[in-house]
């Protein structure tokens, strides 16, 4: 049986699903699937892993990390170890997740020892990131070196065709989450609730300086001054969690947004059952998992421009808005358009559960 190896960095409860599914259908075909981790999860992380939720084998080397000083967001992985593994799997094909040093030890890897490698990557061209030289040409390098790609989305596939991947070599994969879950789920609560009153709209995601949710409390702000009948959940946690309570409080936002702290991925069902419409604001993401999640539960979501998913998930008036969320006054125009036409709030969240299903299973 032959043997495919994919490499990233910890396990997700967002993953876990893609890869018990991607080894089922690789059995099919005469082939395992072999995760190799570098660690089983970092600080930041909040979620809860249940191993014994895994349908594959797996490794997981334990090499170690670093968090950089300046930003709690970067947290780099050292990969040791990796060869060795490698080593022992003997695999006929390797899939490595991104640009890290995962990537350059599996492209030497693959080289000395003849192996095809793909980079599954989600990278996008922004000002926002580090495009220093050095880092362009490390990555044109690997790009050189890989046999195909895997990219998260439409963006993403551009970026790597701009830095040197033929198009033809490039394969969209549309980054995902459990859909059946977050539907089935979310639907299951709906039959045990009231109509929404008032409208309530959520933002779910981690409270850190790239994400910007002060944004969020400014627009709800603009809204208030119009109306007071709206609720706004705001779902997790981070280092700017006590400063945006604070501001929230100052702006006298008290009996309008709750601070509900961190939820684990079985109970985000239960507050999307209880929520009108998503906002799903950050200052640079290069998908945006949250997005998916939303729109599998049928959820309207008012989506920031700053992201991959949006791109290709949203379709204006269809399937959802777009909005820049540094657009304060708009986006409480937009969010009072929304709490004053719910039923085409509901029709469009219909409309993006059907059609975020059938991209996200798009092969």
């Amino acid at each position: 049986m032959q043997k495919v190896v994919l490499i990233t960095n910890i396990p997700t409860p967002y993953r876990i699903p893609l890869f018990n599914e991607l080894n089922k259908q690789l059995l099919v075909e005469g082939m395992e699937l072999h995760v190799i981790f570098s660690e089983a999860g970092y600080q930041r992380r909040k979620f809860e892993i249940n191993f014994s939720d895994f349908k594959f084998p797996f490794t997981i080397l334990g090499g170690g990390t670093i968090t950089s000083a300046e930003d709690s967001e970067k947290t780099y992985f050292f990969y040791k170890g990796l060869w060795k593994a490698l080593k022992s799997i003997h695999p006929n094909k390797v899939i490595v997740a991104g640009f890290s040093a995962a990537c350059i030890i599996t492209a030497s890897y693959c080289s000395w020892n003849k192996v095809p490698f793909a980079i599954w990557s989600g990278s996008i061209q922004t000002e926002v990131r580090n495009n220093s030289w050095h880092r362009i040409f490390i990555r044109r390098q690997l790009i050189k070196r890989a046999k195909s790609f895997i990219a998260y989305g439409s963006l993403a596939t551009e970026y790597l065709v701009k830095m040197g991947a033929q198009a033809d070599k490039v394969y969209i994969g549309i980054n995902t989450v459990d859909t059946t879950f977050f539907s089935e789920e979310t639907a299951k609560h709906k039959t045990s609730i009231s109509s929404l009153q008032p409208f309530t709209f959520t933002y779910l995601g981690y409270l850190v300086p790239r994400k910007n949710v002060s944004q969020v409390i400014d627009a709800a702000s603009h809204l208030a001054k119009v109306r007071k009948d709206f609720k706004l959940q705001i779902i997790g946690d981070g280092e700017s969690k006590k400063s945006l309570e604070s501001l929230s409080n100052r702006l006298g936002l008290d009996e309008q947004i709750k601070f509900t702290g961190y939820k684990q991925k079985n109970e985000v069902p239960y507050y999307f059952a209880n929520t009108n419409a998503l906002l799903y604001q950050s200052d640079f993401d290069i998908w945006g998992l949250v997005l998916n999640e939303a729109m599998a539960a049928g959820l309207c979501c008012l989506a920031t421009i700053n992201a991959g998913a949006t791109f290709d998930l949203i379709i204006e008036n269809e399937t959802g808005l777009k909005i820049d969320y540094s657009l304060t006054q708009k986006v409480a125009e937009k969010m009072n358009w929304m709490m004053e036409h719910p039923k085409e709030v509901s029709d469009m969240g219909k409309k993006c559960s059907t059609v975020h299903q059938r991209k996200s299973n798009a092969p």
